[in-house]
């Protein structure tokens, strides 16, 4: 037998030496795959060995971060790689990663055939629901939704939405100026964007004290989804079941609504005064979906008459407000940091330059003859990707070729775009704001290849639904924030967050209690929240290098929003990481 005291003093060595002879066992075993592998693991190992591969994986390509990860592999291994299976979400098998546009596009032409799917772990599925479009392969199903949900966000419907983004968002920095206050912007741009939202798409208003309440909660929810979508922890998590809960709330309150309202344009339709198309005659997008049902005959507990069922159609209200609204809310305030930056002065008095020469924010106006303030969005969603890669899942059966090879499912394939975006190669001062990258004709003008690597919503069929709203939003309200006639700017406080930062470290040292996991009343501020989350992962002050994935630097580079605002004074910014 093993003396304990034996393995206790020597438990280091031992996993090494296991992890090794698990090394050299997968080099001979997947040495022969058609790319090559970051990392030669067995493709069926268990959850712990996902975070040895992680951990393996991070150091040899230099840090947790995802982008410097992905673009330190392929000038190493090359445009084509494999991964281990911890990407894979619910499917577990190999992940192929692919990285060059021209691959990337090949793929996607064939996705039809293929019948993509994109790959989610099991939190996201059971929040969305196996009925929503993410959780759907390419097929008639798919396509007959997608149609349905992307007429909602068409020119017509964009245009007749336009008024109301702009007299929004007017109010909303106007609000703000007025205030002699801090104030924190990501959660008023939050739910700002979220009951505008909510009012063109659902129709939910606030006219009582009774609604105000019923929006609040539809808020509060919204919000919960979001952190269990995604819960590291997965379905016995905290996080995800608040947030299962809260979905079951969002999706009864939807039910509701769109039952209420279905009947109402089903009686409106029988009684000779059918759907007109005249968008004016909507207010909100919940009569275009029953509108549309009516016209294809389905009702409640129907089949698919005309490709989409009832069930379809209630099944993806929810993602119609996460498409429309996360994105946009998120990019929000990403472009506020970097237009506000002390080094972008310029990019703002462009903007406000821009601004002065538009007649008017009409639809026509913001959609096409805005081009400084879609530099400045594509920008922002170049150095603050939402989303970095879209993994595909492919089933057994099916197969492709790629470099003259043939990838066999089943498989992950993961189609990375963000790990181009701050590679000098490709984009010339990569890391710095240059909103003239995206006008025609300038001298820093992209290059064509550099475009081609640009995917912010995605891809093909799988194509965000919401991304012609998401872009409309920001146009609206960079045009609201620009309409003074002088720019308005931010001012980051350092010293503040720098102070906080000593204190809660002294705190923690000093055996004191500092963020309550139970109690949030130990907390003033978000920024309490910044510097506990840095000292849990080891930080211990400025330059400190990356520990747990997010450095002090980095922590100081996005601070956004504890504002004060006002029209004569600086506004000063800061924000939750």
């Amino acid at each position: 037998m093993l003396d304990p005291e034996y393995l206790k003093e020597n438990v280091l060595s031992i996993l090494m030496t296991g992890a090794g002879i698990l090394v050299a066992y997968s080099y001979i075993k997947y040495r022969n795959r058609e790319f090559p592998c970051v990392v030669p693991f067995p493709l069926n190992l268990t959850v712990l060995s996902d975070a040895l591969y992680f951990v393996l994986t991070t150091t040899i390509f230099h840090g947790s971060d995802p982008a410097q990860m992905y673009r330190s592999a392929r000038k190493r291994l090359g445009d084509v790689f494999y991964m281990g299976p911890m990407l894979s979400g619910r499917h577990y098998c190999p992940v192929l990663v692919v990285t060059h546009p021209q691959d990337q596009m090949a793929i996607i032409k064939k996705e039809r055939e293929l019948e993509l799917l994109v790959a989610l772990p099991e939190t996201n599925v059971a929040i969305h629901g196996e009925e929503n479009l993410n959780n759907l392969s390419v097929g008639p199903r798919h396509a007959a939704l997608r149609k349905l949900f992307s007429s909602l966000l068409s020119p017509k419907y964009l245009e007749h939405f336009t008024a109301s983004m702009v007299a929004t968002f007017n109010k909303m920095w106007n609000d703000l100026e007025q205030k002699n206050e801090e104030v924190h912007i990501q959660t008023v741009i939050q739910e700002t964007q979220f009951k505008l939202m909510s009012k063109l798409l659902y129709g939910f208003h606030e006219d009582s004290e009774e609604e105000k309440e019923a929006l609040e909660q539809f808020l509060n929810d919204f919000v919960l989804t979001g952190k269990a979508r995604f819960s590291p922890r997965g379905k016995k998590s905290t996080a995800f079941k608040e947030g299962k809960a809260a979905k079951d709330r969002i999706f009864q309150v939807l039910s509701e609504k769109f039952d209420k309202i279905l009947q109402e344009r089903r009686e409106l339709a029988e009684n000779g005064d059918s759907n007109n198309k005249d968008s004016a005659t909507l207010s909100n997008a919940l009569e275009q979906i029953a509108d549309a049902l009516i016209q294809s005959g389905s009702g409640k507990n129907d089949g698919s008459p005309g490709g989409v069922s009832y069930d379809d159609a209630v099944g993806n209200l929810y993602l119609l407000l996460e498409a429309s609204q996360g994105t946009t809310m998120q990019m929000t305030t990403n472009l506020m940091f970097l237009l506000n930056h002390p080094d972008n002065v310029r990019c703002r008095e462009r903007l406000v330059d821009e601004v002065n020469k538009l007649s008017e924010p009409t639809y026509e106006n913001l959609k096409n003859h805005f081009p400084y303030a879609h530099g400045c969005i594509q920008e922002t969603m170049r150095l603050c990707p939402l989303v970095g890669n879209v993994p595909y899942f492919i089933k057994e059966g099916k197969s492709f070729p790629l470099r003259e090879k043939t990838v066999q499912g089943p498989v992950v394939v993961t189609l990375n775009n963000s790990h181009w975006n701050r590679d000098e190669d490709v984009w010339p001062e990569a890391d710095t704001f240059i909103p003239e990258r995206w006008l025609a004709g300038n001298p820093f003008e992209a290059s064509k290849f550099a475009k081609s690597t640009f995917h912010p919503f995605g891809y093909g069929r799988h194509l965000c639904l919401g991304y012609p709203m998401a872009k409309l939003a920001m146009a609206a309200n960079l045009y609201c924030f620009a309409s003074k006639g002088t720019a308005r700017s931010i001012v980051f406080d350092e010293e503040k967050f720098e102070k906080i930062f000593q204190e809660r470290r002294e705190l923690a040292e000093n055996g004191g209690s500092r963020n309550n996991k139970n109690d949030n009343t130990t907390l003033s501020n978000g920024l309490e929240q910044i510097a506990d989350a840095l000292i849990e992962a080891g930080c211990t002050g400025k330059n400190d290098n990356n520990p747990g994935g997010v450095s002090y630097d980095d922590a100081i580079g996005n601070l956004y929003v504890l504002l004060e605002l006002s029209q004569a004074t600086t506004m000063q910014m800061t924000t939750n990481l």
